[in-house]
């Protein structure tokens, strides 16, 4: 759960720093939380963000374009 916060968190803030999300959501330290997505992703947080974006390309364009509700029940959320 705390991974798809981080996740989550960091793809809705791009201004706040992988640091900055692993604190908030209660990680020890960042490498915790790195550690943490190389097990579930096999990739480092900023290359499963990047992976997850092309993805779901669409959908976050039609989010910023107002095409597309921002309510947390109504978009998809990026699950691995």
């Amino acid at each position: 759960m705390r991974f798809q916060n981080a996740l989550d968190t960091k793809a809705r803030s791009t201004t706040k720093s992988w640091t900055d999300v692993a604190y908030e959501l209660g990680y020890f330290d960042q490498m915790h939380m790195v550690h943490d997505f190389n097990e579930f992703t096999g990739e480092s947080p900023t290359e499963t963000l990047r992976q997850m974006e092309l993805i779901f390309r669409a959908q976050i364009d039609a989010v910023h374009a107002g095409r597309a509700a921002e309510r947390s029940d109504t978009v998809r959320r990026f699950v691995i």
